[in-house]
């Protein structure tokens, strides 16, 4: 039996854009793209596709939403380069890329948020380092958790906590690493935290944001991070280091290298002085590139220029 659901949601959002007279159609990744660009094809709209990931589609699947789209949005250099580098200029003509903006007057540390959330787990002159994240294997937090380690065996002074702090979207992998901190003996170094809305709260109790993903688009969470004044470990790929400079405003490491996860840690924990600089620097860095306000003029300029390019 043949499912109509799809076409019914299709004609259902034509007869909506045409009822409101919709002006520019803005899909947010691939699934509404489809809905999006057929919808625009049929209303003469002009249509937009923001692209958020550096994992291809189908090859096939790809093209078609970019000959449907008007323009194609990239959240950064990296996504433009991993996805659409296969199809050459006939799609890349059609990208910009306008990075992800963070609200710099929320994202900033609280001095009182900070001391009262170190009280309740427990912490007194200790370094906390965090990963805000899903609980997924590409997030690397069990490669993490063994740098971290690591790192503990060989500076033995090193007086340091990590808190991970994610939803679960495999229970499996999760238990994993509860598993793998108590067989590394880091029970109690190694503090889990499901997901919380209260961010700005658990990134003003950090010391050091740490990154270890295997891959990324270009990570909203790094950015909020960087408001709230905080120096950087993270994997060493191409999206990350379009914020990130080595030794700059952070330290990088290569993908799943236990090794030099270990080295970064032990030198952003013991250099206080390091810390601070690299924390003012990226906070700078945000005000000046990727602030809301900066991201919000880019859109509406992109809107206000797709819509007239539609009307020639």
């Amino acid at each position: 039996m043949i499912n109509f659901s799809p076409f019914k949601a299709l004609f259902k959002l034509i007869r909506y854009f045409k009822k409101h007279k919709i002006d520019v159609i803005h899909a947010n990744g691939s699934r509404v793209c489809l809905y999006a660009g057929i919808s625009g094809k049929i209303l003469k709209i002009p249509s937009i596709w923001h692209v958020r990931e550096t994992l291809k589609d189908f090859y096939w699947y790809d093209l078609f939403l970019g000959i449907i789209s008007s323009r194609i949005i990239c959240v950064s250099k990296s996504v433009q380069r991993k996805r659409f580098s296969r199809f050459g200029k006939f799609l890349n003509k059609k990208i910009v890329i306008i990075y992800n903006g963070v609200d710099t007057e929320i994202f900033k540390k609280n001095i009182y948020d900070r001391k009262k959330l170190r009280k309740k787990l427990g912490l007194q002159n200790q370094l906390l380092l965090g990963i805000v994240g899903n609980f997924v294997p590409l997030k690397g937090q069990d490669i993490f958790i063994k740098g971290f380690a690591d790192a503990k065996s060989k500076y033995l002074q090193l007086n340091a906590k990590v808190l991970l702090v994610g939803r679960t979207l495999d229970s499996a992998y999760y238990e994993s690493l509860i598993k793998l901190a108590e067989h590394l003996n880091l029970k109690t170094d190694i503090i889990f935290k499901p997901y919380s809305f209260e961010i700005i709260k658990i990134l003003s109790a950090l010391d050091v944001f740490a990154l270890p993903s295997i891959r990324e688009g270009f990570n909203r969470s790094i950015l909020e991070a960087m408001s709230c004044s905080l120096p950087i470990i993270a994997t060493k790929i191409s999206a990350i280091e379009e914020a990130i400079t080595n030794n700059k405003n952070g330290l990088l490491f290569d993908p799943m290298n236990i090794e030099q996860i270990s080295k970064a840690i032990i030198k952003i924990c013991t250099n206080e002085s390091m810390r601070h600089k690299m924390g003012k620097h990226n906070q700078s860095i945000v005000d000046n590139k990727f602030n809301l306000l900066t991201h919000v003029k880019n859109i509406e300029s992109f809107y206000s220029m797709t819509v007239k390019k539609n009307d020639i």
